[in-house]
């Protein structure tokens, strides 16, 4: 392998943690629009689907001063 190609995979390796969290951040962000909007039936709601939920109705609680 070309040290660039080196370079490069060590870059990947190193960003890895960092594309995970990014990929469970847009999971859980899909997942609250869904829920929010009605989008997913209720019978195939998860503990993640359900946690998010509860989640963004505090956050709309806060915002909305209720």
């Amino acid at each position: 392998m070309s040290k660039l190609a080196l370079r490069a995979q060590a870059a990947d390796i190193a960003n890895l943690p960092l594309r995970q969290g990014l990929l469970a951040k847009k999971r859980f962000n899909d997942r609250s629009k869904e829920f929010l909007f009605a989008q997913q039936p209720v019978r195939h709601l998860t503990p993640e689907t359900l946690y998010c939920s509860f989640f963004m109705l505090g956050y709309a609680l806060v915002l909305g001063g209720l």
